[in-house]
């Protein structure tokens, strides 16, 4: 929340400045060291100094990288901005660490300012690189022809490129076994549209799994009814690449169990398949117990598993009528006295009042020993 909020704050003090001062912002970043495409620059951060600005002239319409190398795991930070001062990128901590890795689209022959800044005023030495961002087609460049060396990227152990993968591909009706150390990421490419479910099997460890489309992250999946394994129901489209993140919950040093994908279907007595939903929590009311979430059939009509007795839920008023919709039982809802709160802001006023008293008393003993002065 700090970080965040000392970078808007510098965007509002920038923008303000380009308002109120009659200055370009050529003038504003004039301390700005030009730096070309595939240079280094090595900035020492200091108590007194804290923030150091690059300029970029583009020599061509592409993507740009700027990323930093710091030691003593400091924390520093990035923001892009145009010729207008208006800024237009954003970067902080990475999938590394607290270095960042910061990419944005430039045209060609415009000028670009990269701030440069280090958090809670840190004494540091940081690497700033600027390179091409790449754009890669069949693993080479667009932009400047560089061959992807296939280096990972994320837990999601995917190549910038996006074609190496070290992770595990698995198939509907495939089980895996996961075992070691380290979180396993599992890449699956449906045949077919629909509703597939991915679950664990562990008899010592508490499983967990999140899933994404691409890098982009869709939904996670813990805990199924009283179970500590996890049963995750998605809706996938088919030829697309998604990714199973599983875990365990505690990140123990080893771990055992196994996890299987299957579709989401109910085969029935007479052989045929149906189509099964995945209900989420009912909290139930005072009348009707609560559940955990569940499999559901729909041709059956029934619960295939999970969908397990949580007692009774409690009072419902959906019309805000001050009376339960299903029993009519008065809701008590419970207010913060006024008294509590009067008192609070009376202290609050009063310790104003006392803090401007104080600095009176000093103005004043100070003016009076300035007449006695000069007398």
């Amino acid at each position: 929340m700090t970080k965040k909020l000392i970078s808007i704050t510098l965007s509002i003090l920038l923008a303000f400045s380009l308002l109120v001062l009659p200055v370009s912002a050529e003038d504003l970043f004039d301390d700005a060291v030009e730096l070309a495409l595939g240079e280094k620059i090595t900035f020492d951060f200091t108590y007194d100094v804290f923030e150091k600005y690059i300029k970029f002239v583009a020599d061509k319409t592409m993507t740009v990288s700027v990323s930093s190398e710091t030691a003593d795991e400091t924390d520093p930070y990035c923001m892009v901005y145009d010729a207008d001062g208006v800024d237009i990128a954003y970067a902080d901590d990475s999938y590394t660490g607290y270095d960042f890795i910061c990419k944005f689209e430039v045209t060609e022959g415009e000028t670009y300012y990269i701030l440069v800044g280090l958090y809670n005023f840190e004494t540091a030495t940081t690497v700033v690189s600027l390179a091409c961002g790449h754009a890669y087609t069949d693993g080479i460049c667009d932009y400047c022809g560089n061959v992807c060396d296939h280096t990972e990227l994320g837990f999601l152990k995917t190549c910038e490129c996006g074609y190496a993968f070290e992770g595990i591909d698995i198939d509907s009706g495939d089980t895996i076994h996961i075992s070691g150390s380290d979180a396993v990421v599992l890449r699956f490419v449906p045949e077919e549209t629909g509703a597939y479910i991915l679950r664990s099997d562990a008899e010592n460890n508490d499983p967990v799994c999140e899933i994404f489309c691409g890098t982009e992250y869709i939904d996670f999946a813990d805990d199924f009814g009283y179970d500590l394994n996890f049963v995750f129901f998605a809706e996938l489209e088919a030829g697309v690449s998604y990714y199973y993140y599983v875990h365990d919950y505690s990140d123990e040093d080893e771990i055992s169990f196994n996890v299987t994908l299957s579709k989401a279907v109910h085969t029935a007595e007479d052989g045929a398949e149906h189509p099964l939903e995945y209900h989420d929590y009912y909290w139930g009311n005072c009348q009707e117990n609560a559940y955990t979430e569940g499999i559901y059939c729909t041709e059956c009509s029934e619960y295939i598993e999970g969908h397990l007795e949580d007692g009774y839920g409690w009072h419902k008023d959906y019309d805000d009528d001050a009376k339960c919709d299903f029993c009519g039982a008065e809701m008590i809802y419970e207010d913060y006295p006024e008294m509590e709160i009067n008192e609070i802001v009376s202290l609050v006023i009063e310790m104003i009042r006392e803090i401007i008293s104080l600095f009176e008393d000093l103005i004043n003993r100070g003016f009076e020993l300035f007449v006695d002065i000069i007398k």
